[in-house]
């Protein structure tokens, strides 16, 4: 009997352990994560937006996505913030911490390429999970030339960039649950898909 009930605790474990270690996007990060997030911004100042970039990114080529999670915005101030020398003499405030754990909307970073400097202003983006159109609470796009030294072959006759940044309201996804970001231009639609499973 002592045996059997051995070998049910350590099925239990096995079963249960793995689940304990998943991510998954979250609006409520523990303390441990706050402090995981810091610690790990601070270790990877070096490089750490493009770390983050390789992280929290997806697409065919580059990473042309970025989920900015809360855990993702920690650890880039953080790192930023070693990169100045000002992790000791000024960490990451209770105040700055604070204010993105109380933020209520996910942000996800999109670049895109076109002609004309401000060809983005023409572009859409929505979210969409299992058949729910989800519109963003916000959209902004940031526009650049491009330098011929960092184009990608896809992008070998575009001039110009722009980083859009489209926040979205954590309450409406489910946030355990794959979703698609679309993005809509006069050129047509591109599809990114999201695994929620896979990031902080």
């Amino acid at each position: 009997m002592k045996a059997a009930c051995v070998f049910i605790f350590i099925l239990c474990a096995a079963i249960v352990c793995p689940c304990s270690s998943v991510h998954a996007i979250t609006d409520n990060l523990t303390r441990s994560q706050v402090q995981e997030a810091l610690e790990f911004g601070k270790a990877s100042q070096r490089d750490i937006e493009k770390t983050l970039m390789n992280l929290y990114g997806c697409g065919p080529a580059s990473p042309e996505v970025v989920v900015r999670t809360k855990w993702c915005k920690l650890a880039l101030l953080a790192g930023i913030k070693a990169q100045q020398g000002r992790a000791v003499t000024t960490p990451v405030s209770a105040q700055e911490q604070e204010a993105i754990l109380q933020d209520s909307l996910l942000q996800i970073d999109i670049t895109v390429y076109g002609s004309s400097i401000e060809f983005a202003r023409s572009y859409t983006v929505h979210a969409m999970q299992e058949g729910k159109k989800i519109l963003p609470e916000m959209i902004h796009a940031d526009h650049f030339q491009a330098s011929p030294h960092s184009r990608n072959a896809g992008q070998a006759f575009s001039s110009y960039y722009a980083t859009i940044r489209a926040y979205f309201r954590y309450d409406m996804l489910a946030l355990q649950k794959p979703f698609s970001i679309i993005v809509v231009s006069p050129r047509g639609a591109a599809t990114y898909e999201i695994n929620p499973q896979k990031f902080k």
